[in-house]
């Protein structure tokens, strides 16, 4: 195995996911607050604030489905060496993975009401 994980790998994930809920309440907040001020163009731009939280939704999503696969990667290749490898390192590639498909499926579902419903009705 190349690196070890470490514990700053295993927040990794959740971090995207804090980040991803900082980022996408500021800007749906800023977002309508901006739309309010303009009501004649008020639809359209509430339908363009929809969609760039979606592409920041799925950016943030790519970002922890990438970390996720790494995380699958490493704990397979820790699975296979087998005895020989240290408790620690198994029990980090154990935890990494576990944070991040938590966070992958924290990430989904804080996502879902985004595309589902208006931004700013």
């Amino acid at each position: 195995m190349r690196h070890r994980p470490t514990l700053w790998r295993a927040v990794a994930g959740p971090a995207v996911w804090l980040l991803f809920l900082v980022v996408v309440y500021t800007a749906h907040a800023l977002g309508c607050r901006y739309v309010d001020i303009y009501p004649a163009g008020a639809t359209a731009s509430s339908a363009i604030l929809t969609l760039v939280l979606i592409i920041v939704w799925l950016l943030f999503l790519a970002g922890a489905v990438l970390l996720g696969w790494q995380s699958r990667v490493r704990r397979r290749a820790a699975s296979v060496t087998g005895r020989s490898q240290a408790e620690v390192v198994q029990f980090m590639t154990r935890l990494t993975l576990i944070a991040d498909i938590s966070a992958i499926a924290a990430i989904v579902a804080t996502g879902l009401p985004i595309a589902a419903v208006p931004a700013c009705g």
